[in-house]
């Protein structure tokens, strides 16, 4: 118990002291259309460009810097220091702070037009945040932050998978830069040559008026526009109708009414899931059903995969599986 209140009592401290030998920063974060306080925000300072700093606190109407993972590292005259800002409704935030200014800085945070977020009786996806001990991946979701020639690669890459009519659909919800030279410097595993640069983009689309408040599928590409990691979605080649090649999918409602139909009241206790069907390539409503136990414990599912755009059942699976709760 003293051990533990011991931890307990460091933790504080560093949640709640200042950076040694700084002078103490503030911030104040406003949205820029209603130019009111954005009380909740991920912020973090970071070194040089990519090393963690320190994390921001609230303190009343503004911020202070928290105590790094470091508490012992002395700013160098050649170092570098960036405010970042990495939340779902805004744009990302990148720009270079004083740690020594004692004024207030104010930081207007950009909505995204394209944000959507977890709305009850509509299915959600998004593919989280990267998170290492030391090394910080740049945030970015606008086309622009990243190099003219690779930007353009990875869209002609993507037009090139999905159609035209269907990567229109498509927009950023969350994107980070990894460069190799830094994860080598601390120590971190990777299998990209030296020298490198990578992008893991976050693709989605929203449809509500279906049932999908967002569905988000991840890729990794070179710099060249080379794909690493293909994002999990339906390819255009393979596509030949007008409803597929536009994504135009039957909405959540209209699966529910077959579903009903063909499986009974049981069937809808939850909600279906919206996924890619690799082996059809095709988008598919999924309904999950739990059947009770086995002798061993494990759950008993079933799960019916209805194609989303012609609402055929496409696989039916009993499955067992050990759920634990925590």
């Amino acid at each position: 118990m003293r051990n533990l209140i011991k931890k307990i009592s460091w933790l504080l401290i560093l949640i709640f002291a200042p950076i040694a030998g700084q002078s103490q920063s503030f911030f104040k974060f406003v949205d820029s259309e209603t130019k009111k306080s954005v009380s909740r925000y991920d912020a973090e300072v970071i070194r040089n460009g990519y090393l963690n700093f320190a994390f921001i606190g609230k303190k009343d109407s503004d911020v202070y810097f928290l105590q790094p993972i470091d508490r012992d590292y002395n700013p160098k005259p050649e170092d570098a220091f960036f405010l970042s800002i990495d939340k779902q409704n805004y744009y990302p935030v990148w720009i270079e702070v004083d740690l020594k200014s004692k004024d207030t800085l104010l930081v207007q945070l950009e909505p995204d037009p394209n944000y959507r977020g977890e709305e009850k009786g509509l299915f959600y996806s998004w593919c989280g945040i990267p998170v290492m001990q030391k090394y910080y991946s740049k945030p970015f979701r606008q086309w622009d932050e990243i190099p003219e020639q690779t930007s353009k690669e990875i869209k002609l890459e993507m037009e090139h998978r999905l159609g035209k009519e269907a990567f229109s659909k498509v927009y950023i919800s969350n994107a980070h830069i990894f460069e190799t030279d830094r994860m080598t410097e601390l120590g971190i595993p990777h299998n990209y040559p030296p020298g490198t640069i990578s992008y893991r983009i976050c693709f989605s689309f929203s449809d509500p008026e279906k049932g999908i408040s967002q569905f988000t599928a991840d890729g990794v590409f070179m710099r060249d526009g080379s794909v690493i990691k293909a994002p999990l979605l339906p390819q255009y080649e393979l596509w030949k109708s007008t409803q597929e090649n536009s994504w135009n999918v039957l909405s959540i409602e209209e699966i529910k009414i077959k579903a009903l139909d063909e499986f009974g009241k049981s069937i809808l206790e939850k909600d279906p899931s919206f996924q890619v069907y690799s082996r059809g390539n095709t988008f598919t409503w999924v309904f999950s059903q739990d059947l009770g136990r086995s002798p061993n414990g494990a759950t008993l599912i079933k799960e019916i995969h209805y194609d989303a755009f012609s609402g055929e059942i496409l696989a039916v699976f009993n499955d067992k599986r050990m759920i634990f709760y925590d």
